[in-house]
Parts: structure tokens; C-alpha cells; sequence
């Protein structure tokens, strides 16, 4: 559409924002009958699933919130992450999600095959930790659900324009997904709640939170390609060995090739080299700030035909009387 082509990465010449839009395909008669099937059967079958997630969302809440909150402690979090592998993977397989390919990769640094041997030795038994950080793209409310079922419970975060984060919770993270990207202004507003993603990992550290999940876009893409990354990791350098950092690449059979973006925080620059390798996702020069401007010329232009409706119904009663 021409009218968004100023959200159009100059470099890739992908449009981040819309929806994608699915290949075209001959039209037959099986196709037909298919698509007329689905637009009866759809409907009923949306409204079965919506009603299972929300009593499976009613469960989840109930138990593993409410009731979780008399325990203490490490049972406390054991609790947590008991009833979230099983509530949100029931939730995710009525969503249509039968079966999530997973792949992992380890990507090994050392002078020696000794050196190479032990880090896998370390990683393996360690495992996912208090204060380790899982960065991820994000494309839909899918990745938060996804997560929260794989790591139980982790801490989410809500990345802000100049690379500081919010702790929240896992309904806010949901709901977040849904929400213009924060502003400059929100920044300030919020800058009493707001750290950096290293005084973050200490406290988790310390406190047994569970790992942090970073998606250091900021906000959502129809993933197809990977946003400009906040200077989230600014804190750390590219040197340091310590920071136990964990990579997840989301992909919805979307294919294209790995690309290149230079980005003033190195730790996210080589983040986001290894994630759009992972993913085969290709990285644009476009921001949150980009979609926040986006979503304010959408919205915009639906008031402004909105006001004009309103104005031609009435100039139309006008005529009539």
C-alpha cells in the first residue's frame, strides 16, 4: 500500500508493520469448496476454542496464582511452574498449536576443544537459571504464552526507547502485545519503576525470580523481519563471558535471508546477528519509534474517515428535511 510505504525499510524493502500478505494460488474447484467449508465451519469452531482458552486461563489463574500465593520460597516458584507448563501448553494446543519444532543450538567459544568441552559441560548442567536472559523476537502474543510454558514463569520485561526496562508480569506481557510501543514520555513517567537490564539480572539473581525475557525490539513485527534493537544491552560488552545469555528465535514459516544493521549497542548488534541467523530473519533499520508512528497515522486516518462519515450523514438528514 502506498500510503505506508514510509514504514517500508529502505534496505530490505519489507513492511514490518501490515500483515503479511499470503502467496497467491491458482483457484479450483477443491479450493473453493475448502474455503466455503472453512467460512461456514470457522466461526463455530473460533468460538469452541475461545471458550476452552478462557476456562483453561480461568484454571490457570486460579491455581497457579491464588492458590500459589499461600506457598513460600522455592515451592513457591516450583508451584508456579508446574501448573504453567501444563495450563499454557493445553492453551497453546487448543490455539492450533498441536505440535512446536524446537531446535537448539550452542554456539561454543574457546582456544582448545578442552575449553569447547567444558563450557558444554557447564551449560548442560546448569541449564536456564535465576537472572539468565532469554532474548527473543516477538511477532504476536503467541511468543509470550510460548515462553512462559517453556521457562515457567519467567520475568518479562517491557523495553523502553533509550534501552532501560520494566519488570511485569505475564498477563501485562499478554496485554502488551496489543499496546502502542511506549514513548519518550512514558519513559519519564515511569522512570521510577524503570532499571537496567543488569541491575534487573542481579535482582533475580539474588531474589530466585527465574530467568528474564528481553525482546529488545520493544515491540511486535508480523515477522517478517527483525526491528532495529533498543540499546537494552548497553551495559554489558562484547568481552564479558559471565552474562548467560539464551536466544530464542520465533518463526511462523515465513522464509527469507539473514541480513546486516549496525546498531550502537554491540551486545545487541551481535544479538541480533545470531537471531536473525537463527531465524533467517532480516534485520531493518526500523524502531519501535517507527511503529509508534505507524499505529498514530493508522489510527488517525480512521478518525479523520470516521469525522467524515459522521459530517455526510449529516448533510445527508440535512437534505432530507
Amino acid at each position: 500500500m502506498e500510503k505506508y510505504s514510509r514504514w517500508r525499510d529502505a534496505g530490505t524493502g519489507i513492511q514490518p508493520f501490515l500483515p503479511p500478505v499470503p502467496p497467491r494460488t491458482e483457484s479450483s474447484l477443491l479450493s473453493t469448496l475448502s474455503n466455503a467449508v472453512h467460512y461456514i465451519v470457522g466461526p463455530i469452531q473460533g468460538l469452541v476454542k475461545l471458550a476452552l482458552v478462557l476456562v483453561l486461563s480461568l484454571l490457570y489463574f486460579l491455581i497457579s496464582k491464588v492458590i500459589g500465593t499461600i506457598m513460600v520460597g522455592p515451592l513457591q516458584r516450583i508451584w508456579a511452574r508446574l501448573w504453567s507448563t501444563i495450563f499454557l501448553r493445553m492453551i497453546l494446543f487448543v490455539s492450533g498449536f498441536f505440535f512446536i519444532k524446537t531446535e537448539t543450538i550452542s554456539l561454543r567459544r574457546g582456544s582448545s576443544r578442552r575449553n569447547n568441552n567444558n563450557n558444554t559441560n557447564n551449560t548442560s548442567s546448569g541449564g536456564v537459571q535465576s537472572g539468565d536472559i532469554i532474548v527473543a523476537n516477538w511477532t504476536s502474543y503467541i511468543d509470550v504464552l510460548y515462553l512462559a510454558y517453556a521457562y515457567g514463569s519467567p520475568v518479562f520485561t517491557q523495553v523502553y526507547p533509550q534501552g532501560q526496562v520494566q519488570r511485569i508480569g505475564f498477563w501485562k506481557a499478554l496485554r502488551a502485545c496489543t499496546k502502542m510501543p511506549p514513548s519518550l514520555e512514558d519513559q519519564e513517567q515511569e522512570k521510577d519503576q524503570l532499571c537496567s537490564i543488569r541491575e534487573l539480572q542481579q535482582q533475580a539473581k539474588e531474589n530466585g525470580w527465574g530467568p528474564i525475557v528481553v525482546f529488545p525490539e520493544g515491540t511486535t513485527s508480523n515477522g517478517r523481519a527483525l526491528l532495529k534493537f533498543a540499546n537494552v544491552f548497553q551495559s554489558f560488552q562484547p568481552s564479558e563471558r559471565d552474562g548467560r545469555f539464551h536466544i530464542v528465535s520465533f518463526r511462523y514459516c515465513i522464509s527469507s535471508l539473514a541480513g546486516k544493521g549496525a546498531s550502537d549497542d554491540l551486545v545487541a548488534g551481535q544479538m541480533a546477528v545470531c537471531l536473525g541467523n537463527m531465524s533467517r530473519l532480516r534485520k531493518t533499520n526500523l524502531s519501535m519509534m517507527d511503529k509508534r508512528d505507524f499505529l498514530e497515522y493508522y489510527h488517525s486516518r480512521d478518525k479523520k474517515s470516521a469525522r467524515k462519515q459522521e459530517q455526510q450523514t449529516l448533510r445527508n438528514k440535512k437534505k432530507t428535511k
